[in-house]
């Protein structure tokens, strides 16, 4: 998803990346440790892009495309368009800690994407259904929602984006 990477057979994180700019997550930029999440960070860029036609990050040079991920906003879905799902599922993914971003079973198991799956015909795969079982229908990955706010979890910065101010 835009990023390829070079991991060792025991080794969980990359240390070296190679990828499209537009899709590299917060922590390839700033040459963090990286894992499985930096795939959902792209995940949430292309969903984002499929929506829009846009990239959710987009500059003239690289340097100015780096410091806008490194902030992480981006011009708001088009309201009305879209499902305050998939309007959550792309402020989930594209969260810049990594750590609070959900990891594929998590998006799996999330009520909106089982719901589609479901409707689809698609069947899930026995321990993602597992999870969202013990879990109820949240998965782990997914932060919870605060009271009056719509999903994002990003301390504030989702509701921003929501306004369309991309910084």
């Amino acid at each position: 998803l835009g990023v390829a990477r070079v991991l060792g057979s025991q080794t969980h994180f990359a240390r070296t990346c190679v990828g499209t700019p537009f899709y590299l997550s917060p922590e390839l930029v700033n040459g963090a440790e990286y894992d499985g999440r930096s795939d959902v960070w792209a995940l949430g860029c292309i969903l984002y892009e499929l929506c829009t036609l846009r990239h959710p990050f987009d500059a003239r040079n690289q340097g100015a495309l780096i410091f806008k991920i490194m902030q992480g906003r981006y011009p708001a879905l088009p309201e009305g368009r879209y499902s305050a799902d998939l309007a959550g599922l792309v402020d989930r993914l594209l969260v810049r800690d990594s750590g609070r971003r959900p990891d594929v079973a998590a998006i799996l198991a999330a009520e909106p994407v089982a719901r589609r799956a479901k409707a689809l015909g698609i069947d899930l795969p026995a321990d993602v259904l597992a999870r969202r079982d013990r879990r109820g229908a949240r998965p782990s990955g997914a932060p919870p929602r605060p009271a009056g706010r719509k999903a994002g979890g990003d301390g504030g910065a989702a509701a921003a984006r929501r306004r369309g101010q991309d910084g």
